[in-house]
């Protein structure tokens, strides 16, 4: 509820969950946050709302209720959808925004514009950027990375559909 808030005064926050709900703030100061799903779980990113793929789910009303240097997503053996947002929902972010789904299974894949001022990607088994997606960031880098430490031979490549833009 509003008022709600948690603090680590400049030390990192790290959640490992099936779900969360965002209500207040989340601020680790100089600290980064971390989240990462359970085993098997899918994770949604950004958005406005249910009906997203992904059991864990952080949407752009979220996103802007975190201070942090980075901001990490991590899910350990499932897929990360990345949905619409704008860099106005990661502006307390000091720092970059780290997508992991570098297991052996796991696969990132950009469904929407998506805008952040830094972001590195990893999947294991392929990164996809679907048709019409703008991929930008602001200021810093936009890496990824389809096949990060994987030894799988079903993707191993990032995906790019028609109309897809990336801007760095």
């Amino acid at each position: 509820s509003a008022g709600n808030y948690l603090n680590t005064r400049n030390n990192l926050i790290e959640i490992t969950s099936r779900d969360i709900v965002l209500d207040g703030e989340i601020h680790a100061g100089l600290g980064d946050i971390m989240f990462t799903t359970c085993l098997r779980n899918s994770m949604g990113i950004g958005g406005t709302g249910p009906g997203h793929e992904g059991t864990f789910n952080v949407y752009r009303a979220e996103l802007g209720n975190m201070i942090c240097d980075d901001l990490k997503f991590e899910s350990p053996a499932g897929k990360i959808d990345v949905h619409h947002t704008v860099s106005l929902d990661t502006a307390r972010i000091a720092g970059a925004i780290t997508i992991n789904a570098s297991s052996e299974e796991g696969r990132i894949v950009f469904n929407d514009d998506a805008q952040f001022k830094e972001l590195f990607a990893f999947a294991g088994n392929g990164t996809l950027i679907k048709e019409d997606v703008i991929l930008e960031t602001t200021v810093g880098d936009l890496m990824l990375e389809g096949d990060h430490e994987s030894e799988s031979i079903v993707h191993k490549h990032i995906d790019i559909e028609r109309r897809v833009s990336l801007h760095a």
